[in-house]
């Protein structure tokens, strides 16, 4: 094939490429629906081998803690103080949350970072997104671009707390007969900051393409094996004041998980105006860790099997579009436990079976070129079925749901520079297994009576109003919109974990969160630019009864900071890159009794990058906590005394990328 004749593969097949892998989860740029956008180039600009929340927590309204006060391992994030399991995460528009618990475990694929091509982060209900619902908002990544020119790279990385990264990868670019594939090869490791938080991560990333006249095929896939010291638990003030590292857990516990992803999606174009995309995948998990109950060290062990289809219909024509699709999955995940030494007998072992099916329409049209109205909806099945152990002679009932999630909005283009947006959605989210289990990973004769039937705790509904702006004027961009997110059973963390140290939960019957959110972007010359986001938030639970029967009146949810900023700056001198980027967090609560002496201090960060670029190579220098405050991110309380996990105090990273 002759040279212009690629170039012009290459350009027919990039924009269907983006349609195979998310159109039917992201919002056009003028959708009524609030976002943040991240190119790959944002993402290299700030990524050194850290886990996913890092780099999201630069988008408005996103916290996030680190189990281990460093970068890698266990880490989460909240969204307008919405906890992890409450956000839809896709990939290629493909669910990465467990169905189950509905968490998304980023340790498990370390390195994502360096595989993903864009992010797009909707906050609120947003739009229809595949798997658990988008009740916060969704994360919505795209993988490598396969039709990036051809490339090797190597990066080698280390820091603080003998922190080490090494990643090899090639991506062939298209090729004569119209395939391209992709793949990297990554390691992570760390001792952490706290004591026994070290973590040992591998991941390979795999990525394959045809692209034909009408028809695109593509197959992605990762496997990850993460092995960890355990750190979940935080520490007493006390404690930490004695010894900051202070870990509550053993040198003898651990956990090694091994998580893989594949998914096979195929796009055909059914005419000028019209394309359908079908994905199958298939997403298996197994691991174990330790949990240490004087004098045994019980070993709680997990295997799990995901898989499912996605079909989705795109039609556009002028101004007019269309987006209809379908998707059902089927999981079982075995819970089992045995006593260390003996790994051979089980203590019990117990089966989950969850099942899925949903379907979407969404329509919108474009006015006189200015007026675009939306709207969407999507009907949602969820059931759960439990196979107790056989010992325990136990018939569990199965439970089902059915929801229906309705969408509406409006964007109006006033100028080319300014345009302004309406959106109200609602949608419903059932509750994690962990939730109707009360904690307990184990129904058994001892527990069934306080456990009662899997309606113990009720789905939790959202209303979401979304009214926001968009400014573009020469070099400044303003991203500016106000929320009201009315909630009905929300489903609420008590501040105290289980014996297994996840977070407990219980329904409150009213609730709100409201707020404005920022993100301006400002770039006068090519050699320099500055940015700022930000989230300013009251929420509110209407009536909180706890443990000891007490009832409170409009109290702050626990770990709802009411204001977090983001800001920086960067700047270029020939060959050089400069960077400093501050991060404000108010304080918050550790519990839901709005008691001022149980809460998570503010914290006031600074961090800052020098890259030296030579050719096709760089050497990057990122000093984190420059001012050494020493700051939480997160916490519990039992009521008496407040627990906390800390943020490591400075540190550097030095990252080499070579490509080639």
């Amino acid at each position: 094939m002759k040279s212009q004749d690629t170039l012009k593969v290459k350009q027919d097949t990039t924009k269907q490429l983006n349609e195979v892998t998310v159109v039917a989860v992201r919002a056009d740029n003028n959708s009524p629906i609030t976002q943040t956008n991240f190119s790959k180039k944002d993402i290299q600009k700030n990524y050194f081998g850290q886990d996913l929340p890092i780099l999201l927590s630069k988008s408005p309204a996103i916290n996030m803690y680190s189990d281990g006060g460093t970068y890698n391992g266990y880490m989460y994030m909240r969204m307008r103080g919405i906890d992890q399991t409450r956000i839809n995460m896709t990939l290629n528009g493909v669910p990465l949350n467990e169905p189950e618990d509905q968490g998304a475990y980023f340790s498990n694929f370390t390195d994502f970072g360096n595989n993903i091509n864009s992010v797009q982060v909707q906050r609120g209900v947003g739009m229809t997104s595949n798997g658990v619902s988008s009740f916060a908002g969704s994360v919505n990544f795209e993988s490598a671009n396969l039709l990036d020119s051809s490339n090797s790279s190597m990066q080698v990385g280390y820091g603080s707390f003998n922190s080490k990264r090494y990643s090899v990868g090639y991506n062939s670019g298209l090729t004569k007969n119209k395939t391209a594939f992709y793949g990297r090869y990554s390691n992570t490791f760390t001792d952490g900051y706290r004591k026994f938080s070290g973590t040992n991560a591998n991941n390979f990333f795999f990525s394959a393409g045809y692209f034909g006249k009408n028809d695109i095929i593509k197959f992605t896939s990762f496997t990850g094996n993460s092995k960890n010291q355990m750190s979940y638990y935080a520490s007493p003030i006390d404690s930490i004041n004695k010894n900051p590292k202070h870990n509550p857990l053993t040198t003898n516990e651990y956990d090694d998980f091994t998580q893989s992803l594949s998914m096979l999606q195929w796009t055909h174009r059914l005419g000028i105006n019209s394309s359908i995309t079908t994905s199958a995948y298939y997403n298996y998990l197994r691991g174990d860790y330790d949990v240490s109950v004087s004098p045994d060290m019980l070993n709680f062990r997990l295997k799990s099997n995901f898989y499912g289809m996605i079909s989705n219909y795109k039609y556009s024509k002028n101004k007019f579009k269309f987006d209809a699709g379908i998707h059902a999955n089927s999981y079982e995940r075995t819970h089992s436990m045995v006593i260390k030494p003996d790994i051979s007998t089980n203590i019990y072992k117990n089966t989950g079976y969850k099942k899925e099916a949903s379907a979407f329409v969404r329509v919108s049209y474009n006015f006189f070129d200015k007026l675009l109205v939306y709207g969407d909806v999507q009907a949602r099945s969820v059931s759960f079925d439990y196979l107790s152990d056989t010992s325990t002679h136990l018939i569990i009932k199965p439970i089902t749901y059915g929801f229906i999630n309705p969408k509406a909005g409006m964007t109006y283009q006033f100028t080319k520079d300014f345009s302004a947006y309406g959106f109200v959605g609602q949608t419903h989210r059932e509750p994690t297994r962990t939730d109707m289990f009360a904690g307990f990973d184990n129904i058994d004769t001892g527990n069934v009576a306080f456990i009662g039937d899997l309606k113990r705790v009720k789905p939790e509904q959202v209303t979401d109003y979304e009214l926001g702006i968009n400014w573009t004027k020469s070099a400044l961009k303003i991203q500016l919109n106000a929320y009201h997110m009315q909630f009905k059973n929300e489903i609420a963390a008590i501040g105290q974990l289980s014996y297994l140290g996840l977070p407990l939960r219980k329904n409150v019957a009213e609730s709100y969160r409201r707020g404005l959110e920022l993100n301006a972007q400002y770039s006068p010359v090519r050699w320099f630019g500055a940015w700022l986001n930000g989230n300013y938030m009251v929420a509110k639970i209407k009536q909180y009864t706890d443990a000891s029967a007490i009832t409170y009146n409009n109290v702050s949810p626990l770990l709802t900071p009411n204001t977090i900023l983001n800001g920086g700056f960067d700047f270029r001198w020939k060959f050089m890159k400069f960077g400093i980027s501050e991060r404000y967090v108010s304080q918050q609560y550790l519990a839901n009794n709005g008691d001022g002496k149980f809460i998570v201090p503010e914290s006031y960060v600074t961090n800052a990058h020098v890259t030296g670029s030579y050719r096709r190579s760089s050497l990057t220098l990122s000093i984190n906590n420059i001012i050494n405050a020493r700051y939480f991110n997160s916490g519990y309380t039992d009521g008496v005394t407040s627990y906390y996990y800390i943020a490591a105090p400075r540190n550097f990273y030095i990252t080499i990328n070579m490509n080639f």
